[in-house]
């Protein structure tokens, strides 16, 4: 008995969650595209079947038709942005144009159509372009799309900023190995990022600590931690955030799922060529840099242009992007180092790394240093600018074979890096972002479509230390600081003085991570009645590779141990080559 009755609430357990599933009419959607739906009926509310709907994208020329079944329904699945007509035509009816309607990404639009009793070539025009209220799923989201990016400032070219105009969203800390706001009280790193229907959380920080980036919690910002590197904002038709109770497909985190779509080519050729720039010509000199020190420099020059079209009208489109940053961020800088005089009794195994470091002009701050067991030390007082840089390029070809079957790719590369001065080091933060993504829409039959995407990531972060001949420093040679078996290539070599306010000598690689990504994704919708069904999967793998690198490092307790050519702590780190 107790064995029957487990099968019954078994069975009715199911039964109520396929219920569940099919009382839902339009609770699908796919992870970039649209829907829509809707009932014909006639002008006493009858339902209409077999009246033929056509949809067709108005840029592209590209268009799909079906009927409504036996329930009067017709639903059309994975549907991209753009601007859409639609047309509703049967026999002894009046025809219907729904024209200007506007379709963003993962919109779940209901449109129906009451058909009126008319001759052959009377129709009824209705303008599509008004506002929508969702009806039909509970979703809260918000679309930010292009008309809206064009008519805000946007610092750095980055949309970032324009995440803030969605409510529950609150901007932490901005730092490169995590991600940059809080949606709703959940933490910072469960927010999920997608581009054209796959992960873009395939990021990875270029310093030691790589936080939570080797989960896939992140995503792929640039070293200066923008989007430009996935998405430049000319090359990015809209985008949608979700914050709550959003369909079980977007379950992966807890936090706001980001879902970005990249524009398309035309039948029209479209192109645009912009730079911004910003200089110091009608800027103020900063407080702390002042005459006779020379103003550092500050540049912010973004240039670019995107070019798309058509490869062959109402089939084959290109769209081409390109963004470059070239940034110059001045700074100002003060500290001691060791005068010529302490320099001349430093033993020779230390002399390079001293002359390495800049040479002070003022006078020492103890005249009664003696270089002995009191150094002479000096102030200096510099200005300069760090440098910072992005290349970002994007190729994105779409291509209708008939229409059952339509295909896209998109390529993206963007190297990028930022350069911070300490002294005579110049630390570069290297991120390289590379990403193609695959996809093929198939429509088995008016209610059967399939919509599959792959796509393959890689970012890869870096951490290298220069030497400069900053304010008179001597750069060594390599075979100096790295003696076999190290080299600048795959280690670092660390002096670290006991005098002075941080001194120290650090040049070579300290890291170099990479992770890299495989993401499979499949759907099927299937409309049954008045019901309408989506299964599917999605599969991602991610490969991390925390590469920190070996070197040796020496730290002198004291200026006698400078003097005597003596260590008192010494780390060395070999890798081991197998």
């Amino acid at each position: 008995m107790k064995t029957n009755f487990l099968l019954v609430l078994l069975a009715r357990t199911l039964l109520l969650l396929l219920f569940g599933v099919l009382s839902c009419p339009s609770a699908f959607g796919q992870t970039e595209t649209a829907s829509i739906s809707g009932y014909i009926t006639d002008q006493s509310g009858a339902i209409l079947p077999g009246a033929t709907v056509k949809l067709t994208n108005v840029e592209t020329n590209i268009d799909a038709s079906q009927s409504s079944n036996g329930s009067g329904l017709y639903v059309f699945t994975n549907v991209k942005p753009g601007r859409y007509r639609i047309v509703v035509q049967k026999p002894r009816f009046r025809q219907i144009a729904l024209t200007d309607m506007t379709v963003n990404v993962q919109d779940l639009l209901s449109r129906n159509f009451r058909m009126q009793v008319g001759a052959v070539g009377e129709s009824i025009t209705v303008n599509g372009d008004m506002a929508y209220i969702n009806t039909v799923s509970g979703t809260v989201s918000t679309v930010v799309d292009q008309h809206f990016v064009d008519n805000m400032p946007l610092n750095g070219r980055s949309f970032q900023s324009l995440i803030a105009l969605t409510p529950g969203v609150v901007f932490t800390t901005a730092e490169l190995a995590n991600s940059q706001f809080a949606v709703n009280g959940q933490r910072p790193d469960a927010n999920y990022f997608m581009v054209d229907g796959v992960s873009a959380n395939f990021g990875i920080g270029p310093n030691i600590d790589n936080g939570q980036t080797l989960g896939g919690t992140t995503p792929a910002f640039t070293s200066a931690g923008g989007t430009n590197g996935l998405v430049s904002v000319d090359a990015m038709q809209e985008f949608r955030i979700q914050t709550s109770t959003y369909a079980p497909e977007f379950g992966r985190t807890l936090g706001a799922q980001i879902s970005i779509v990249t524009k398309s080519g035309t039948n029209q050729l479209h192109g645009l060529v912009f730079d911004y720039l910003r200089n110091d010509v009608f800027d103020a000199r900063n407080w702390f840099d002042v005459p006779p020190l020379p103003k550092p420099p500050l540049r912010q020059n973004d240039f670019g242009g995107t070019l798309g079209g058509p490869l062959k009208k109402d089939q084959l489109f290109f769209f081409f992007s390109y963004e470059g940053l070239r940034v110059l961020l001045p700074k100002t800088a003060s500290s001691t180092f060791y005068t010529a005089s302490a320099r001349q009794v430093v033993a020779p195994a230390y002399k390079p790394y001293v002359n390495a470091l800049p040479l002070p002009t003022a006078p020492p701050v103890d005249p009664n240093c003696d270089n002995v067991t009191n150094p002479c030390i000096a102030p200096l007082i510099v200005g300069y600018s760090d440098p910072s840089d992005l290349d970002a390029t994007s190729l994105r070809v779409d291509y209708s074979i008939n229409k059952r079957i339509n295909l896209f790719g998109r390529y993206d590369h963007a190297p990028s890096s930022d350069s911070i001065r300490n002294w005579e080091e110049e630390e570069v933060d290297n991120v390289n972002i590379d990403t193609a993504t695959m996809g093929a829409t198939i429509t088995f039959a008016p209610t059967k479509v399939n919509d599959f995407h792959a796509n393959w990531s890689r970012s890869t972060g870096s951490v290298i230390h220069n030497l400069t001949d900053f304010q008179g420093a001597v750069i060594p040679s390599n075979s100096v600081v790295f003696p076999p078996p190290y080299s600048p290539n795959t280690g670092s070599a660390v002096v670290l003085f006991p005098d002075g306010d941080g001194m120290e000598v650090r040049v070579g690689t300290s890291t170099v991570n990479t992770q890299r990504q495989l993401n499979f994704l499949d759907n099927f919708s299937w409309t049954l009645g008045t019901h309408q069904l989506k299964m599917g999967i999605d599969y991602r793998h991610l490969r991390p590779t925390n590469g920190e690198s070996t070197g040796w490092t020496v730290f002198p307790a004291a200026f006698s141990s400078l003097v005597a050519g003596t260590a008192d702590t010494v780390l060395l780190e070999v890798r081991d080559p197998r």
